[in-house]
Order: structure tokens, then C-alpha cells, then sequence
């Protein structure tokens, strides 16, 4: 190895084997970095046939810099994978600043307006609102409210999350696990209002899901008002 550099400036000690580094885009095989202790920072570990990697990239002012797992294996979509030892996990720090989460990343929030005075007919399904997930996994849940006319009496309210517009299903499989039936002898005029458990749902493309209500009521009228909420959770 030599010990003078181009401009024949002295070099003092060395570490690894090989060329020495330049200062442009060089190639380093299996970096080890210590701190000034000596101790380990930094290690990496080959994979056989390894194709995809990790990519450090800076960003402009306010944006962040971001770690981003990269393929050479042709394209296509990778996880990024972060491990702790054992049984342990991980620890990510959230947002404290009161930001919301940007569309794509964990903890996006999505929100259907809220659906007012939607015209119900007793004992027919009706769908009161909707709301398009992306691609993902969501809890969702909604709020349900009757508004009874002067002199309406009610004797049934049920209400889901359904992935089919005007059905009210018996929670018999996930997509209608959010379901909320209330049999009961409402007063005059009364009005009620309710929301139903949250429902995960995980999808690969666009997809709708709605809030739907049959109520069964008489004398005079009533309308269903209503709201979606989803999170992502990954």
C-alpha cells in the first residue's frame, strides 16, 4: 500500500485493506465505524446475491432527509425492514407538533363529510354516506344520528360499515363486523345517536366503503345524518 497521496502529501496509518478512498462517490466494502472510544457505531453484514439496499437521501429546507430501502433487482415494490434484537421492537418517535400525517404515510387520517338530513322510508336500507379508502390498512368507524320529526316514534335502529351501498348486515363476516342494531321504544320526536366499532380493512386498489341504516319508525318522518372515519395504520 502506498503511503503518499497524489500530490505527494504523507499519509498517517491506515485501515482495511485495498485502495485508498477518494473523496467522490467511492465504493467501500464492509465499513466498520467506531466512535472515538473505539467502540462499534456502525457495522454491515453481506447477504448472499444480495440486489436491494438502503439509500440515504437530503432533502431541500423543512422536507427531512429520508432512508429509503432501494431495489436492483429489477423494479417492483420492497419492504423496509427494521428490526430490534430479540423480542424486542422498535421506537419511533411520532409527530408532536400537532402536523397530521401526509396521504400514504402511517397515521393518515381520512374523513367523509358529514352526511345531514339523508330522507329514510321505514325498514328500508338506506345509504347515508361513503368514503373512498386508498391503498392500505385502515381502522374505520362511523357515527350514526336519526333526526325524528315532530311526533316520530321509533322501535329499531341498525347501522354498519358495509362494503355494499344500502345493506344492513348481521356481523357475519369482517366486512360487516361493524354493526350496531339497537331494538328499542323511543319517546316521541326523540332522536338517537351512536357510532360502531372500528373496523380493520385492509385493500390493494381504491375502494369504497359505506355507512348504511335501516330504521323502522311511524306517525311522521325521519332522516339519518352520518360520518366516516378511517386511520391508517400501514
Amino acid at each position: 500500500m502506498a503511503t503518499n497521496n497524489s500530490v505527494d502529501v504523507g499519509l498517517s496509518g491506515s485501515t482495511g485493506t485495498g485502495a485508498f478512498v477518494g473523496d467522490t462517490a467511492p465504493t467501500i466494502a464492509a465499513p466498520i465505524i467506531n466512535d472515538s472510544n473505539g467502540n462499534k457505531i456502525f457495522d454491515t453484514f453481506a447477504t448472499p446475491s444480495a440486489v436491494d439496499y438502503w439509500t440515504l437521501q437530503n432533502n431541500s429546507a423543512g422536507v427531512g432527509p429520508k432512508l429509503i430501502a432501494t431495489t436492483g433487482g429489477g423494479g417492483g415494490s420492497i419492504p423496509a425492514n427494521i428490526l430490534g434484537t430479540g423480542l424486542a421492537g422498535v421506537n419511533l418517535l411520532g409527530f408532536r407538533d400537532g402536523t397530521q400525517a401526509a396521504a400514504g404515510f402511517k397515521g393518515q387520517l381520512l374523513t367523509s363529510a358529514f352526511a345531514s338530513a339523508v330522507a329514510m322510508t321505514s325498514g328500508v336500507a338506506t345509504q347515508i354516506q361513503s368514503l373512498t379508502l386508498t391503498p392500505g390498512d385502515w381502522d374505520v368507524y362511523a357515527v350514526f344520528a336519526t333526526g325524528a320529526a315532530v311526533g316520530t316514534t321509533t322501535t329499531l335502529v341498525a347501522f354498519c360499515l358495509s362494503l355494499t351501498s344500502a345493506v344492513v348486515s348481521a356481523p357475519s363476516s369482517l366486512a360487516t363486523s361493524a354493526s350496531v342494531t339497537l331494538p328499542y321504544a323511543a319517546p316521541s320526536t326523540n332522536s338517537m345517536s351512536a357510532s360502531t366499532s372500528t373496523l380493520p380493512i385492509a385493500v390493494a386498489s381504491n375502494t369504497t366503503i359505506y355507512l348504511n341504516a335501516t330504521v323502522i319508525f311511524a306517525t311522521s318522518t325521519l332522516t339519518g345524518n352520518g360520518i366516516i372515519i378511517a386511520r391508517r395504520i400501514n
